[in-house]
């Protein structure tokens, strides 16, 4: 198996350990990916009912952004097309993939309950975060951070945990 080519089932092992889902709220949680997918994240080729579905190392970042998006209050009919949008930011891309490396990358948005824009956004490292967020904060009042890049570590490492070993000949 290619190393970054993941199958479903490894991939939502992963993404239940990595967001400490209870077994209670499994169906919830599956049901949440569904929606996710079905709006597009990832951007997944239909393959049919008993198809194998692979994913790139990429389609999991989307989803890790995607449920951490959501677990910070960003209505989930809003998450897809925040992630489509991300597609194309090629710095933002190579910096969440060294973040599931490495660990290290904070999400900071300023929602606005009122008008729904959820467009002033910055990724950064941990070691400005700090001060980055208080100068946000000053500026737009409210405020939210979430440790994206521990997230997409967590998920990565537990996809690596959880690859089949190979057979003898």
């Amino acid at each position: 198996m290619d190393a970054t080519s993941y199958k479903h089932n490894q991939v939502e092992t992963a993404l239940v350990a990595a967001f400490d889902i209870l077994p209670d709220m499994l169906p919830a949680f599956r049901g949440r990916l569904r929606h996710l997918r079905k709006h597009g994240v990832p951007d997944l080729p239909a393959v049919g009912r008993g198809g194998v579905v692979q994913y790139s190392t990429q389609d999991v970042v989307e989803l890790v952004v995607a449920l951490e998006l959501e677990a910070i209050g960003i209505p989930p009919a809003r998450t897809p097309a925040i992630i489509t949008n991300a597609r194309s930011h090629v710095p933002m891309q190579l910096e969440l993939i060294r973040a599931s490396r490495e660990g290290d990358l904070w999400f900071v948005i300023a929602p606005d309950v009122f008008y729904g824009a959820w467009n002033r956004s910055f990724l950064c490292r941990s070691d400005v975060v700090d001060a980055r967020v208080a100068d946000f904060q000053k500026e737009y009042h409210r405020v939210s951070a979430t440790d994206l890049g521990l997230r997409l570590k967590r998920t990565i490492d537990c996809i690596r945990e959880t690859e089949p070993t190979k057979r003898g000949p």
